[in-house]
């Protein structure tokens, strides 16, 4: 059963959906699910939503949310970057442990989720697991992609730039995000969560592994796994047609139930 709902300060509500656990494990772990942004949020949505359901199936407490500015929850994307985003993941966890007594947190992220994820995490101590879906890991490259990204859109469908903030296939790419981006060093100095997983589409990227590295050093235990179809905000289908990718999905949930881990 999922319970749609606003959660938050009251002058920042935010828009999650709760999954409530449909099998008789006795999970003492929540997990929160970390979207990543704009049109990767859009083609993602249904294989998140797939994740949260079979999640449940095994047991764990979901909650899956938007960020403030994001989807139906309150305010404007254009004047947030990562801290707020990331500082949004953080209230998300408490209000799934408020609302299920959970006493330990995970977070899978996906894409720029996965980084959200890993700057929640080490500011917290109750993060048991996190799961990293292919995350942004170098911020200035991602955020130049996306920035090329509406500019082709633009060229192809003959739209001229406005004077306004700049934006990517209707999503906002302002200068808190943008620079946020710009500015990222994930140079991590705490451990996130105790366990950790890469999760990618192919071997792991070099800035994956010297990011495995470092949680290594810092006490972590990072693992990674290639899956086939992970990369489903690349596909050419419409939305209402996008990929579960169902691979992907099967080594998330196990692994995060400790099954064949």
């Amino acid at each position: 059963m999922s319970e749609p709902f606003f959660f938050g300060p009251e002058t920042q509500r935010l828009f999650g959906v709760y999954h409530e656990p449909t099998s008789m494990a006795d999970r003492d772990e929540g997990v929160v699910i970390a979207a990543p942004y704009g049109r990767e949020l859009m083609k993602t949505h249904r294989a998140l939503r797939q994740l949260a359901i079979r999640l449940a199936r095994a047991g764990f407490h979901v909650l899956r949310f938007d960020y403030r500015g994001c989807g139906d929850s309150a305010g404007e994307a254009e004047p947030c970057g990562l801290e707020q985003w990331a500082e949004d993941l953080g209230t998300a966890a408490d209000e799934l442990k408020d609302r299920t007594g959970v006493g330990r947190i995970a977070f899978v992220g996906l894409r720029l989720g996965g980084t959200l994820a890993l700057l929640a995490g080490a500011r917290r101590r109750d993060v048991e697991a996190l799961v990293l879906w292919e995350p942004i890991l170098d911020g200035a490259a991602y955020a130049a992609e996306m920035q090329e990204v509406g500019r082709s859109y633009r060229r192809a469908n003959r739209i001229e730039a406005d004077a306004g903030p700049e934006d990517v296939m209707g999503f906002p790419l302002g200068g808190p995000l943008r620079q946020s981006l710009e500015e990222l060093k994930l140079t991590m100095r705490r451990r996130p969560a105790r366990r950790v997983l890469f999760l990618a589409e192919g071997d792991p990227t070099p800035d994956a592994e010297r990011l495995s590295a470092a949680l290594k050093k810092l006490g972590a235990t990072p693992e990674s796994r290639p899956t086939a179809q992970a990369r489903v905000w690349l596909g050419s289908q419409g939305v209402a047609r996008a990929l579960i990718p169902q691979e992907a999905l099967k080594s998330v949930v196990g692994w995060l139930a400790g099954v064949g881990a």
